[in-house]
Order: C-alpha cells, then sequence, then structure tokens
C-alpha cells in the first residue's frame, strides 16, 4: 500500500505544476504505506560528536506524493498533523509524523504575517546538501526522534525510539515539500539519488537540535 494517489490529482505532470485551491485539500489524520523505510544508522563527526541519522528509502513516486502530502497539510484550514504509518517490514521506525508548527520564525522580525495563498512550482537542481546556503537555520525542517508518547526520559525511551516527526515553519515546510516534489522529477531522479540533511558541524540543512536525515530514492515499487 501507497501514500494516495489523490494528491497527484492536483499535479499536472506535464506543467509540473499544482492546483493549490484550499477546497481540494481534505487530509485524514493517518495513512499507511509500506513503500517507506527508515533506519537509524547514526554520524560521528570525530572523536566525540554524535548525531542521530535516519537513512530513509522511498521510490521516487512515493516521494512526489510525500511533498504533496506536505503541501496539503500547509494548506488545510483546521490540520496541523497528519501521521503515516510506516509498515515496511524492515523499517525500525513506525510512524512518520508532519507537523506544522508556528515557531518563531526570521520573517517575524520583519513583522510580516505569513499565510499560504498558492504555491508555484520552480525547477531547481539541489547539490547532496540541500540546504546549505541557507543562513536562517530556523526556517529549516527539523526531524525529531522520538516514542508514541513523544517523552524521553530514560534510556530504555532512548532505544525504544520509533517514531520520527517532521516539523517546521511555514517556510521549512515549504522548503521541503518543494525539494521533495524536484527531486522525484525524473531528470533529477537519473542524476542523483542521495541526499543528506546534516546538522553541526556538518553542512547545516537542519534546524539547531535536529537529527540528520540521509534520502535514499529507487525507482522499485
Amino acid at each position: 500500500m501507497r501514500l494516495p494517489d489523490i494528491f497527484k490529482q492536483l499535479f499536472n505532470e506535464k506543467y509540473r505544476s499544482i492546483n493549490c485551491k484550499k477546497e481540494f485539500f481534505t487530509l485524514s489524520e493517518e495513512y499507511i504505506t509500506d513503500f517507506i523505510g527508515i533506519k537509524n544508522i547514526g554520524h560521528v563527526y570525530g572523536l566525540a560528536v554524535y548525531n542521530d541519522q535516519l537513512h530513509l528509502h522511498i521510490p521516487v513516486n512515493e516521494l512526489c506524493n510525500l511533498g504533496l502530502l506536505i503541501l496539503a497539510l500547509l494548506f488545510s484550514e483546521n490540520s496541523r498533523e497528519v501521521c503515516i504509518n510506516l509498515s515496511h517490514k524492515e523499517s525500525e521506525i513506525k510512524k512518520l509524523k508532519i507537523r506544522f508548527d508556528k515557531q518563531k520564525s526570521y520573517f517575524d522580525d520583519l513583522h510580516l504575517l505569513m499565510k499560504i495563498d498558492k504555491y508555484r512550482y520552480k525547477m531547481i537542481e539541489y547539490e547532496k546538501h540541500p540546504f546549505d546556503y541557507n543562513e536562517f537555520t530556523y526556517d529549516l525542517p527539523g526531524f525529531f526522534l522520538t516514542n508514541d508518547k513523544e517523552q524521553i526520559r530514560s534510556k530504555e525511551d532512548i532505544k525504544s525510539r520509533d517514531v520520527l516527526v517532521i516539523t517546521g515553519s511555514y517556510v521549512a515546510l515549504i522548503l521541503l515539500a518543494d525539494f521533495l516534489i524536484n527531486v522525484s522529477h525524473p531528470k533529477h531522479f537519473k542524476n542523483r539519488d542521495e541526499y543528506v540533511f546534516e546538522n553541526e558541524p556538518g553542512y547545516v540543512s537542519t534546524c539547531p537540535g535536529s537529527a540528520e536525515l540521509c534520502l535514499w530514492i529507487h525507482n522499485k515499487e
């Protein structure tokens, strides 16, 4: 089972454009897919710095659905979170939650009111470290490993983390959705099938405190 292709009704493959009228976005609270598998491999910098690094394996078609799902969440009038149950037999992570967080954004300091009215697709070719150019790190997406209760108080809680929460502001989630839709394009998939979102002290592509994410894309169903 995969993420619902209903989102592709919004997507014009020929022109790579998206119909973003809000009435088209009807979200369920939960979905299920066995096309996404995630493991926590970890990443050690030097001798002392350890970061959780999640390796996410996903087919290219499902990648586009995931990007469109994030956009659907942002355009939703009522929803602030959607949960995807991961039934892939080799996935260590059992749930993927996407959460819109009205956290403080760089744009708040400019006293700008952020409201999403429409989205226009623009073809961009990303490097291996997608957002390394972005100096406003609080407006980058965050990847947080937790458990069902989202309470980590002991070593046992750390070992039992099997929920990945992807979260961020409007800006962060639009950046992520745009990235996912772009790299699902056949041209980009042909050129690169690995992308890495590192935290400090690496190539910073996440918000502060985030785990790292290594995205592996394939064309197998």
